[in-house]
Protein backbone atom coordinates (compact mmCIF):
# COMPACT_ATOMS: atom_id res chain seq x y z
CA UNK A 1 0.00 0.00 0.00
CA UNK A 2 2.79 2.32 0.75
CA UNK A 3 4.34 1.18 -2.35
CA UNK A 4 1.14 2.90 -4.48
CA UNK A 5 0.85 6.23 -2.06
CA UNK A 6 4.50 6.69 -3.08
CA UNK A 7 3.80 6.15 -6.50
CA UNK A 8 0.86 8.45 -6.82
CA UNK A 9 2.13 10.93 -4.79
CA UNK A 10 5.71 11.22 -7.41
CA UNK A 11 2.78 11.72 -9.97
CA UNK A 12 1.48 14.48 -8.46
CA UNK A 13 4.67 16.47 -7.81
CA UNK A 14 6.02 15.79 -11.34
CA UNK A 15 2.59 16.93 -12.64
CA UNK A 16 2.70 19.93 -10.60
CA UNK A 17 6.67 20.45 -11.32
CA UNK A 18 5.42 20.10 -15.26
CA UNK A 19 2.67 22.77 -14.56
CA UNK A 20 4.95 24.96 -12.67
CA UNK A 21 7.33 24.95 -15.72
CA UNK A 22 5.14 25.40 -18.09
CA UNK A 23 4.20 28.31 -16.24
CA UNK A 24 7.54 30.26 -16.19
CA UNK A 25 8.12 29.52 -19.73
CA UNK A 26 5.06 31.72 -21.08
CA UNK A 27 5.78 34.37 -17.96
CA UNK A 28 8.53 35.11 -19.36
CA UNK A 29 7.71 35.63 -22.75
CA UNK A 30 4.75 37.68 -21.66
CA UNK A 31 7.35 39.35 -19.85
CA UNK A 32 9.78 40.10 -22.62
CA UNK A 33 9.06 43.69 -23.68
CA UNK A 34 8.70 44.50 -19.42
CA UNK A 35 11.61 45.52 -17.00
CA UNK A 36 11.13 43.02 -14.35
CA UNK A 37 11.31 46.05 -11.42
CA UNK A 38 8.21 48.45 -13.37
CA UNK A 39 6.31 44.99 -13.36
CA UNK A 40 6.72 44.18 -9.99
CA UNK A 41 6.20 47.65 -8.84
CA UNK A 42 2.85 47.31 -10.84
CA UNK A 43 1.58 44.51 -8.96
CA UNK A 44 2.89 45.31 -6.07
CA UNK A 45 5.39 42.59 -5.50
CA UNK A 46 9.24 42.30 -4.93
CA UNK A 47 11.60 42.08 -8.18
CA UNK A 48 12.95 38.94 -5.89
CA UNK A 49 9.31 37.52 -5.81
CA UNK A 50 8.70 37.85 -9.58
CA UNK A 51 12.02 36.42 -10.39
CA UNK A 52 11.23 33.27 -7.72
CA UNK A 53 7.63 32.88 -10.86
CA UNK A 54 10.00 33.29 -13.51
CA UNK A 55 12.39 30.52 -12.22
CA UNK A 56 9.55 28.29 -11.43
CA UNK A 57 10.38 28.41 -7.78
CA UNK A 58 6.67 29.23 -6.26
CA UNK A 59 3.32 30.06 -7.79
CA UNK A 60 1.43 33.24 -7.76
CA UNK A 61 -1.75 33.62 -5.59
CA UNK A 62 -4.98 33.99 -7.94
CA UNK A 63 -5.18 37.99 -7.60
CA UNK A 64 -2.06 38.40 -8.32
CA UNK A 65 -2.31 35.89 -11.64
CA UNK A 66 -5.12 38.30 -12.49
CA UNK A 67 -2.97 41.16 -12.03
CA UNK A 68 0.18 39.91 -14.31
CA UNK A 69 -2.30 39.61 -16.96
CA UNK A 70 -3.68 42.75 -16.75
CA UNK A 71 -0.05 44.53 -16.55
CA UNK A 72 1.66 42.55 -19.36
CA UNK A 73 -1.51 42.74 -21.55
CA UNK A 74 -2.14 39.25 -21.91
CA UNK A 75 -5.21 36.39 -21.71
CA UNK A 76 -5.34 35.32 -18.17
CA UNK A 77 -6.44 31.50 -19.57
CA UNK A 78 -3.19 31.37 -21.86
CA UNK A 79 -1.03 32.31 -19.48
CA UNK A 80 -2.61 29.68 -16.57
CA UNK A 81 -2.79 26.77 -18.93
CA UNK A 82 -1.58 27.65 -22.57
CA UNK A 83 -5.30 27.73 -24.20
CA UNK A 84 -6.14 30.55 -26.68
CA UNK A 85 -4.78 33.53 -28.03
CA UNK A 86 -1.68 35.35 -26.20
CA UNK A 87 -2.60 38.52 -26.24
CA UNK A 88 -5.98 39.97 -24.26
CA UNK A 89 -7.51 41.79 -27.20
CA UNK A 90 -6.96 38.41 -29.27
CA UNK A 91 -8.87 36.68 -26.56
CA UNK A 92 -11.66 38.79 -26.45
CA UNK A 93 -12.18 38.70 -30.37
CA UNK A 94 -12.25 34.55 -29.77
CA UNK A 95 -14.16 34.49 -26.63
CA UNK A 96 -16.79 36.62 -29.18
CA UNK A 97 -16.35 34.26 -32.41
CA UNK A 98 -16.58 30.82 -29.84
CA UNK A 99 -20.22 31.90 -30.46
CA UNK A 100 -20.71 31.16 -34.08
CA UNK A 101 -20.68 28.25 -36.06
CA UNK A 102 -18.79 28.13 -39.40
CA UNK A 103 -20.83 25.67 -41.53
CA UNK A 104 -19.93 23.46 -44.41
CA UNK A 105 -20.08 25.52 -47.41
CA UNK A 106 -20.40 24.34 -51.24
CA UNK A 107 -19.82 26.85 -53.89
CA UNK A 108 -22.07 27.70 -56.83
CA UNK A 109 -19.73 24.78 -58.71
CA UNK A 110 -20.09 22.15 -55.67
CA UNK A 111 -16.53 22.53 -54.24
CA UNK A 112 -16.13 22.58 -50.63
CA UNK A 113 -14.29 26.09 -49.44
CA UNK A 114 -13.97 28.06 -46.44
CA UNK A 115 -17.74 29.35 -45.75
CA UNK A 116 -18.23 33.11 -46.36
CA UNK A 117 -20.15 33.54 -43.74
CA UNK A 118 -20.67 32.23 -39.68
CA UNK A 119 -23.90 31.97 -38.31
CA UNK A 120 -24.47 33.02 -34.43
CA UNK A 121 -25.15 29.55 -33.08
CA UNK A 122 -28.18 30.65 -30.34
CA UNK A 123 -29.54 32.04 -33.65
CA UNK A 124 -28.81 29.11 -36.01
CA UNK A 125 -30.22 27.01 -32.84
CA UNK A 126 -33.62 28.74 -32.97
CA UNK A 127 -34.00 29.28 -36.76
CA UNK A 128 -33.34 25.19 -37.07
CA UNK A 129 -35.33 24.07 -33.93
CA UNK A 130 -37.29 26.66 -33.07
CA UNK A 131 -37.29 28.36 -29.24
CA UNK A 132 -36.14 26.34 -26.52
CA UNK A 133 -39.26 25.12 -24.51
CA UNK A 134 -40.65 24.16 -28.35
CA UNK A 135 -40.16 20.46 -29.20
CA UNK A 136 -39.15 19.41 -32.37
CA UNK A 137 -39.86 16.09 -34.08
CA UNK A 138 -36.70 14.70 -36.40
CA UNK A 139 -37.44 12.03 -38.98
CA UNK A 140 -35.35 9.07 -39.80
CA UNK A 141 -32.37 11.51 -40.29
CA UNK A 142 -32.34 13.19 -37.29
CA UNK A 143 -29.62 16.16 -36.38
CA UNK A 144 -27.46 15.92 -39.40
CA UNK A 145 -25.20 19.87 -39.09
CA UNK A 146 -26.62 22.51 -41.93
CA UNK A 147 -25.22 23.06 -45.19
CA UNK A 148 -24.30 26.36 -46.93
CA UNK A 149 -24.81 26.12 -50.51
CA UNK A 150 -24.24 28.95 -53.18
CA UNK A 151 -27.25 29.11 -56.01
CA UNK A 152 -25.97 28.13 -59.68
CA UNK A 153 -28.58 28.55 -61.90
CA UNK A 154 -31.62 30.74 -62.45
CA UNK A 155 -34.76 27.54 -61.78
CA UNK A 156 -35.67 29.38 -58.78
CA UNK A 157 -35.90 32.93 -60.10
CA UNK A 158 -37.40 35.51 -59.13
CA UNK A 159 -37.20 33.87 -55.85
CA UNK A 160 -33.33 32.92 -55.89
CA UNK A 161 -30.76 34.35 -58.30
CA UNK A 162 -27.61 32.82 -58.91
CA UNK A 163 -25.01 33.65 -56.50
CA UNK A 164 -27.44 33.65 -53.60
CA UNK A 165 -26.62 31.93 -50.19
CA UNK A 166 -29.28 29.28 -49.25
CA UNK A 167 -29.02 27.76 -45.69
CA UNK A 168 -30.12 24.08 -45.75
CA UNK A 169 -31.75 21.86 -42.71
CA UNK A 170 -30.68 18.53 -43.54
CA UNK A 171 -32.19 17.23 -40.20
CA UNK A 172 -35.43 17.10 -41.49
CA UNK A 173 -37.26 18.57 -37.75
CA UNK A 174 -40.75 19.53 -37.98
CA UNK A 175 -42.17 21.13 -35.40
CA UNK A 176 -45.74 21.05 -33.95
CA UNK A 177 -46.58 24.44 -34.95
CA UNK A 178 -45.95 23.57 -38.15
CA UNK A 179 -47.51 20.58 -38.36
CA UNK A 180 -50.97 22.54 -36.86
CA UNK A 181 -50.27 24.92 -39.76
CA UNK A 182 -50.07 22.01 -42.59
CA UNK A 183 -52.93 21.00 -40.85
CA UNK A 184 -55.14 24.34 -41.18
CA UNK A 185 -53.64 24.44 -44.86
CA UNK A 186 -54.88 21.10 -45.62
CA UNK A 187 -51.50 20.11 -46.85
CA UNK A 188 -48.33 17.92 -46.46
CA UNK A 189 -46.15 19.04 -43.70
CA UNK A 190 -42.93 18.35 -45.77
CA UNK A 191 -44.11 21.31 -48.57
CA UNK A 192 -41.65 23.65 -48.96
CA UNK A 193 -38.30 24.62 -50.62
CA UNK A 194 -35.61 21.50 -50.76
CA UNK A 195 -32.05 21.38 -52.10
CA UNK A 196 -31.23 17.99 -53.99
CA UNK A 197 -28.08 16.85 -55.85
CA UNK A 198 -28.30 17.36 -59.57
CA UNK A 199 -27.70 14.12 -61.64
CA UNK A 200 -26.34 13.63 -64.91
CA UNK A 201 -26.30 10.20 -67.30
CA UNK A 202 -23.40 9.30 -68.12
CA UNK A 203 -22.71 5.78 -70.31
CA UNK A 204 -26.38 4.41 -69.16
CA UNK A 205 -25.19 4.90 -65.73
CA UNK A 206 -26.52 8.06 -63.67
CA UNK A 207 -24.05 9.70 -61.53
CA UNK A 208 -24.21 12.64 -59.14
CA UNK A 209 -22.89 15.73 -60.31
CA UNK A 210 -21.01 18.08 -57.93
CA UNK A 211 -23.20 20.98 -57.27
CA UNK A 212 -26.76 21.31 -55.48
CA UNK A 213 -30.06 22.50 -57.04
CA UNK A 214 -33.36 23.84 -55.06
CA UNK A 215 -36.65 23.03 -55.94
CA UNK A 216 -40.04 23.74 -54.66
CA UNK A 217 -41.85 20.09 -53.62
CA UNK A 218 -45.30 19.50 -53.26
CA UNK A 219 -46.62 15.88 -51.50
CA UNK A 220 -50.04 15.05 -53.20
CA UNK A 221 -52.25 13.06 -50.90
CA UNK A 222 -52.06 10.07 -52.53
CA UNK A 223 -47.84 10.28 -52.02
CA UNK A 224 -47.23 11.32 -55.38
CA UNK A 225 -44.19 14.20 -55.38
CA UNK A 226 -44.62 17.42 -57.84
CA UNK A 227 -41.45 19.15 -58.38
CA UNK A 228 -41.19 22.73 -59.99
CA UNK A 229 -39.62 25.33 -60.24
CA UNK A 230 -40.42 29.04 -59.63
CA UNK A 231 -39.12 30.18 -63.28
CA UNK A 232 -41.91 29.14 -65.41
CA UNK A 233 -39.46 28.26 -68.11
CA UNK A 234 -38.61 24.83 -66.77
CA UNK A 235 -41.87 22.10 -66.77
CA UNK A 236 -42.41 20.20 -63.24
CA UNK A 237 -41.70 16.79 -62.49
CA UNK A 238 -44.03 14.07 -61.09
CA UNK A 239 -42.97 11.25 -59.05
CA UNK A 240 -45.94 8.65 -58.16
CA UNK A 241 -45.26 6.73 -54.95
CA UNK A 242 -43.75 3.67 -56.52
CA UNK A 243 -41.18 5.49 -58.74
CA UNK A 244 -38.00 3.89 -58.73
CA UNK A 245 -35.21 6.49 -58.22
CA UNK A 246 -37.46 8.99 -56.91
CA UNK A 247 -35.11 12.11 -55.82
CA UNK A 248 -34.26 12.21 -52.21
CA UNK A 249 -34.00 15.74 -51.16
CA UNK A 250 -30.47 16.93 -49.06
CA UNK A 251 -32.38 19.09 -47.03
CA UNK A 252 -35.45 22.13 -46.40
CA UNK A 253 -34.23 25.88 -47.39
CA UNK A 254 -35.05 27.58 -44.51
CA UNK A 255 -32.59 30.86 -45.16
CA UNK A 256 -31.90 33.15 -48.09
CA UNK A 257 -28.79 35.93 -47.90
CA UNK A 258 -28.12 37.51 -51.16
CA UNK A 259 -26.56 40.27 -53.40
CA UNK A 260 -28.87 43.61 -53.14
Amino acid sequence: MKSKETLGQRRKVSDEAAFRSGFSERLKRAAENHEISDLAAKIDVAPATLYRWLNAKFDPSLPKLAELAEAMDVNLAWLVTGAGPMGRRQAVRHALLEGFDQLQFEDADGNGEKAPLAFYEPWLGKLLYGPAEESTIFGPIDMNAPLLIEIREDSMEPTFSPGDLLLVDRSFGTRPKELRRAQNDRRSPHDGVYAFRARSSQGGAEESSAHSMVRRVQYRLDGTMVIRCDNTKYPEEVYPPKTQNRPVPVGRVIWRGGRI
